[in-house]
């Protein structure tokens, strides 16, 4: 008897340290999180805010945070459920009940649950700083623009990052009265490991100590911190400030190095610089005034908008070496000249022509692009595209042909990208192929427009042979010189130019054609890849 008692004893004492501790950890879990009901069901809500699919019961306060404010201007539903709520809400501050149930299609009785970051608790205190009930919260936050964007910034942490913000709801109240707008958009790269923030790209702390720090110390960190003015070991400071600083315009910055691959986040933080002062000042540069040129800035109206061709499409677009540094052409004086006009003569300055001129950094990309248009700013990433694709390798007595072929680009757009596509690789053809358009469209009446069309013809057909593979790219690049050396008479005509290239040129350079076969058969058999 005394061996079951002993059993028996042993496992009343066990289950009462279970029973003891459950409590103590759900408690935690639901301080960081919690299941919160929507009455009458996340579909009646949905639908009573215009939402149509309804998003996962698990990403659903994630998704309606931001559908409802991204088109609340373009949705008629969801303007007039939210001015209800808050003309509801503001009647109610004085009653027992401060806030109001949603206005439902649904059977007010049935009710969904769904996750919502943060406890009841956390909100009723650190955001309304009044009581509201739980199955009140969802449509509490929904009504709110600025609670909303709050919520919707901390669906996108991680657990860790959560925890701290819910050990922490002064932070929670600092950014709900002054950054809502920031946070509810480029929280997600936000880590905090052993209470200190962990910028991307930078060594976490101990834990992480077997892994390689840049230069032998957390440089990523020291630059964040330049900037702020705050340790990173001083989360709640580092934070607010981030959040704060240039209307949001450095957060933003913090989640686009967040987002990008480490050959393109070391390019933007200047980590491929060997000078780490000039890497620094350069870094401050590019978080004031490189992101200040950008004037198309509407945070607070429309947090969820960015400008088109904005910093971050810029740095995605860019070619990048794997330790950050831009790929060639990366002289600052070259692209200074190039995308400052769009002229075709060789007046690259002899400083652009040499290969230790200065390569161009973050903030001179973000200033160059921001004091420029929408249109501009297009046209000089498509520059840049270019000439690191096809002009990465290029003598220094060819400088001046590259930047012809660059700047010449927006006003011959279809002309170069079709030089391009075969894969012409000498920067004197491009030019040269420019100037010849150039001075086609000089051509008087519509003689400039006949010769353009059968200039561009010629191409399209050259093109065409050389997607099929009857000739090579380079028997295309000699076709093309003979072609531009067609002579164009006194009245501006080809005089028949064009049809003795095709013979004389082009015909013997298609494989298929054979003895007595007629130039129309062959020139048949070249475009169909016979």
């Amino acid at each position: 008897m005394e061996p079951d008692c002993a059993k028996r004893s042993l496992l009343v004492l066990l289950c009462t340290v279970v029973t003891a501790a459950v409590p103590v950890r759900l408690a935690g879990a639901d301080a960081a999180s919690q299941d919160l009901p929507v009455p009458g069901g996340t579909v009646a809500l949905a639908r009573t805010l215009g939402i149509d699919p309804v998003p996962d019961r698990g990403r659903f306060i994630a998704e309606v945070t931001r559908l409802v404010f991204d088109l609340e201007a373009r949705n008629p539903s969801a303007a007039a459920f939210l001015q209800a709520e808050r003309l509801k809400a503001q009647a109610a501050v004085d009653k027992r009940r401060g806030s109001i149930r949603p206005a439902s299609n649904g059977d007010p009785a049935a009710f969904d649950l769904v996750p919502v970051p943060l406890s009841a608790e956390i909100w009723s205190d650190a955001v309304f700083r009044r009581r509201v009930a739980p199955d009140e919260l969802v449509t509490t936050i929904v009504a709110d623009r600025q609670a909303a964007l709050i919520c919707h910034g901390l669906t996108a942490l991680d657990d860790e990052t959560l925890q701290f913000f819910a050990d922490h709801p002064s932070l929670v109240s600092h950014l709900y009265e002054r950054s809502a707008p920031a946070f509810g958009v480029f929280s997600e790269s936000i880590r905090i490991r052993g209470n200190r923030v962990v910028p991307p790209g930078s060594v976490a702390g101990p834990a992480d100590a077997r892994q390689p720090a840049q230069r032998g110390r957390d440089e990523v960190s020291a630059l964040w911190e330049a900037v702020a003015g705050e340790k990173v070991t001083r989360p709640e400071r580092f934070l607010t400030t981030l959040f704060e600083l240039a209307e949001g315009r450095v957060a933003y910055l913090y989640d686009v190095v967040g987002h990008l691959d480490p050959a393109r986040r070391a390019f933007v933080l200047g980590l491929w610089m060997d000078d780490s002062a000039k890497r620094l000042e350069r870094f401050k540069v590019l978080a004031s005034v490189g992101l200040g040129a950008f004037r198309d800035w509407r945070l607070r109206t429309m947090p969820y908008g960015r400008a088109p061709w904005d910093f971050a499409m810029a740095v995605t677009r860019l070619e990048v070496k794997e330790n950050g540094a831009p790929a060639a052409p990366a002289s600052r004086s070259f692209w200074s000249r190039v995308l400052s006009n769009a002229d075709l003569s060789d007046d690259v300055p002899a400083a652009a022509k040499g290969t230790d001129d200065a390569p161009f950094d973050a903030a001179w990309l973000a200033e160059r692009l921001g004091d420029s248009d929408i249109r501009q700013r297009v046209e000089h990433l498509d520059r840049i595209a270019l000439a690191q694709r096809r002009f990465a390798v290029t003598a220094v007595e060819d400088v001046p042909a590259a930047a012809v072929a660059v700047r010449a680009l927006p006003q011959y757009r279809m002309l170069i990208l079709t030089l391009d596509r075969i894969g012409v690789q000498a920067p004197s053809l491009y030019a040269a192929a420019a100037r010849h358009a150039q001075r086609l469209s000089s051509l008087p009446n519509n003689r400039g427009f006949v010769a353009q069309a059968q200039f561009q013809s010629a191409l399209a057909v050259l093109s065409r042979m050389v997607t099929v593979r009857t000739v090579t790219a380079r028997q295309a690049e000699y076709l093309i010189e003979r072609l531009i050396a067609a002579k164009i008479t006194e009245e501006g005509r080809f005089g028949g130019g064009i049809v003795r290239w095709v013979a004389d040129d082009l015909r013997p350079a298609i494989a298929a054609s054979e003895a007595g076969e007629t130039l129309e058969a062959a020139f048949i058999a070249g475009v169909a890849g016979q």
